[in-house]
């Protein structure tokens, strides 16, 4: 089925507060990603992509004037949208290079939408 991207007016990317509600501590989620460094093979690990890139964005959300956060959270979000792109991944509504990401002004938002369904995906699995 081809992909078909929704018109501006009904875009839903999850907002920062509803992406990041069940997500762990910083210092709890920075350690995750370093064990996951430790013991995968992290640069074909999705899940420390995504962890990453969405950690970035929650320290970008609080810094709000510091550009090297802001850059890093952008960069970091790239990543895992050409990640899921490559890899076939992409768990959300939204394909990874979708036209919803270019209107909703950059790749942050698909890491929110990505994040949310890794956590209700990993919380039906407990």
């Amino acid at each position: 089925m081809e992909y078909v991207p929704l018109p501006a007016e009904v875009y839903d990317a999850p907002l920062p507060l509803d992406a990041y509600r069940q997500a762990p501590p910083v210092e709890d989620e920075a350690a995750a990603i370093e064990h996951l460094m430790d013991t995968t093979e992290w640069r074909e690990n999705r899940e420390y992509w995504l962890r990453r890139a969405a950690l970035s964005d929650r320290r970008a959300l609080v810094a709000t004037v510091d550009s090297l956060l802001q850059g890093e959270a952008q960069s970091d979000a790239w990543l895992l949208r050409e990640f899921d792109d490559t890899q076939g991944t992409s768990a959300g509504k939204h394909p990874p290079f979708a036209d919803e990401w270019h209107s909703a002004g950059g790749s942050r938002p698909y890491v929110r939408q990505e994040y949310v369904a890794w956590l209700a995906h990993r919380g039906q699995h407990r």
